[in-house]
């Protein structure tokens, strides 16, 4: 089902948030069971119980919403936030985003 997509991202997110910037895990997905171990980005908070994560260890990446239980943070002390250009770059617009 797909996500509004003028919907803004929750700008309320506390700097220190546990997942903002950090690889993640994907687990305990039912309507997506493919995405399940899969690793992706935490680009952004979306709403006010989901993150947007770019999931690019899939053949076609995509950028998806999912809520924290889904999410495992990967290496939190080796992880640094995602804030060079280039990454940003690569990230889908929200306009594409799928809410999983």
């Amino acid at each position: 089902f797909a996500a509004r997509s003028d919907e803004a991202p929750a700008e309320s997110v506390a700097v220190s948030d546990p997942f903002i910037g950090h690889r993640v895990s994907i687990s305990g997905l039912i309507a997506r069971p493919d995405l399940n171990g899969k690793v992706g980005l935490v680009v952004d908070a979306y709403g006010e119980s989901r993150y947007t994560v770019y999931v690019d260890s899939v053949d076609t990446p995509e950028t998806i919403a999912l809520r924290p239980v889904n999410l495992r943070v990967l290496n939190p002390k080796a992880d640094a936030p995602a804030s060079d250009p280039a990454s940003a770059s690569r990230r889908p617009a929200y306009e594409e985003l799928r809410q999983v």
